[in-house]
Order: structure tokens, then C-alpha cells, then sequence
């Protein structure tokens, strides 16, 4: 985009030398590329908002998926203290 951006600034620069219907013409292109450019900024600010949820979506699976592992180890831990039974001796 930065590489654009100059671009489009060369030819601003290059309008303002030009008059009538060239510039005119020219000027459409430019806006066009402008138009083309910001929906590309609007595809990476949504990019990037992704990336910034997806962190928190994968911590919480995480602590989910942690969780359900815990309780499994939990539950069978009673249970085999429940069907412990007391050493002879």
C-alpha cells in the first residue's frame, strides 16, 4: 500500500500540470485507485480485528477443554477412592 500511496501522490502531483479534459480523465483514474485502496484498508482493519478475537477465542477453548479434562481426573478419582477398599493386615 505504501508503494500506492506514492504512486498516487506522483500523479497528483503530475495533475496539477494538466488541464481540461486529461485531467479530468486523470483524476477519475486517481479516484479509483483511492476507492481501491481503502477498501483494501477496510479488508485489513477487519484482518486484524480477526486476529485480535481469535486469541480469545482460543484461550477460552483452552480453559474449556482444561476444564472437562479436570473434572474427568476428578470424577474417577472419587471413584476409585469409592471403590477402594481398606488394606488387610
Amino acid at each position: 500500500m505504501t508503494t500506492e500511496l506514492a504512486a498516487l501522490r506522483t500523479d497528483l502531483v503530475a495533475l496539477k500540470s494538466q488541464t481540461g479534459e486529461v485531467n479530468s480523465a486523470a483524476l477519475q483514474a486517481v479516484q479509483a485507485r483511492v476507492a481501491k485502496m481503502e477498501a483494501r484498508v477496510v479488508q485489513a482493519g477487519d484482518r486484524i480485528d480477526a486476529l485480535k478475537a481469535a486469541p480469545r477465542e482460543l484461550v477460552d477453548q483452552a480453559i474449556e477443554t482444561s476444564m472437562q479434562s479436570a473434572a474427568r481426573a476428578f470424577s474417577a478419582a472419587v471413584n476409585d477412592i469409592r471403590t477402594c477398599v481398606p488394606a488387610e493386615g
